[in-house]
């Protein structure tokens, strides 16, 4: 069974699942305040050097789907690496949290800086 060691495994299904509900808000709030937005809007700003970066929709909408994507292959190597190394499953599996964490942290600030 595909993800067998995944569903089986307390601390795996703990932080996949607080990976992917970090990121399914990131995602929401990027359709809820940004969907149906057609101008640019803020992604960075400096404090010396004020606005460096605009972009559009599809700009956040790309760096929540970087974050599925990068979600998706710790979720595959630490399924595949559960029997071999543990330890390695684990840490792939909260840098996954990790990961979408900071997504959800960089799309509260492009909601601040809007």
């Amino acid at each position: 069974m595909i993800l067998a060691h995944i569903l089986k495994d307390k601390y795996l299904r703990i932080a996949f699942g607080a990976s992917g509900g970090a990121l399914a808000v990131a995602g929401w709030l990027v359709y809820t305040y940004f969907g149906h937005t057609t101008a640019p809007f803020i992604l960075h700003f400096d404090a010396y050097e004020k606005i460096d970066f605009l972009g559009d929709t599809t700009k956040m909408f790309g760096i929540v789907g970087t974050g599925f994507v990068m979600i998706l292959i710790n979720l595959v190597l630490a399924d595949l690496l559960y029997t071999r190394e543990r330890f390695l499953s684990y840490m792939f599996a909260w840098t996954a949290t990790a990961v979408a964490g900071l997504i959800l942290i960089a799309i509260f600030a492009i909601l601040g800086a809007n």
